[in-house]
């Protein structure tokens, strides 16, 4: 749906996934759709000063691994806002208005 982040859950051996897996890493098994928490914290954080070329025009930015409690991975995303990002800092996702249907869609802001 509209502005959910979804994960996916493993009902054998109950592992979370923050970015979806079809199949459980530990186990083998099927996974399930769930809501990821409205809010996370930055569990690590780099600054890109150079890119690949689709996102050359936009160095420097931000990338940060986001932690969510209860979840046993972590999220890869772009990091918006946050002129002194930190370990620990609370953020939040945004999502783009106009929609690619690509990693770019969801980013992460302080929260």
């Amino acid at each position: 749906g509209k502005g959910r982040l979804l994960g996916s859950a493993c009902p054998g051996c109950n592992y979370r996934y923050a970015t979806p897996r079809a199949v459980c890493m530990e186990c083998g098994g099927p996974t399930e759709w769930f809501d990821l928490p409205e809010r996370g914290v930055i569990h690590s954080w780099t600054t890109c000063h150079f890119s690949g070329e689709p996102y050359l025009d936009e160095c420097p930015f931000h990338l940060a691994l986001i932690e969510f409690a209860g979840v046993d991975t972590l999220f890869m995303t772009r990091l918006v806002g946050a002129d002194q990002p930190a370990i620990g800092m609370p953020v939040k996702p945004r999502f783009r208005r106009k929609l690619t249907w690509s990693v770019n869609d969801v980013y992460f802001v302080p929260a």
